[in-house]
């Protein structure tokens, strides 16, 4: 039997590869939370390269692009299905400073609804 993912599906069919990509490379193939580079020389498996919802699906978060990021699997893994404030207060306490994150996540989130502008349309109309 397949593993159902956090949004019900199985997977990555949710989003079409050709937009996974085109998220991916407009993001530059690095984590938005850590950092991390996550293009083919520098990850082993795929499952290390993920998108991650800014607004995750279980607190009504879209599959638009401008709520998409690339993440890595370790921090996908680790923010769950917190929303980016409580994420962040979680960092806080163990002593990270979230201040460079908010400044990837929001630079990401305007590249990834220039990339994309219908996706933003039809979540806002």
């Amino acid at each position: 039997m397949a593993r159902q993912s956090a949004n019900g599906r199985n997977g990555s069919k949710w989003i079409r590869p050709a937009k996974r990509h085109a998220l991916y490379e407009s993001d530059g193939y690095r984590c938005v939370y850590c950092g991390r580079l996550l293009d083919d020389e520098h990850i082993e498996c795929e499952r290390e390269r993920t998108l991650d919802h800014l607004i995750p699906r279980s607190l009504g978060g879209s599959h638009g692009a401008h709520n998409l990021v690339t993440c890595c699997g370790h921090c996908n893994s680790s923010r769950q299905e917190l929303s980016l404030r409580d994420w962040y207060r979680v960092l806080r306490r163990l002593g990270q400073s979230t201040a460079a994150i908010s400044r990837r996540v929001r630079a990401a989130k305007r590249r990834h609804a220039r990339l994309y502008p219908r996706d933003v349309a039809r979540d806002y109309a």
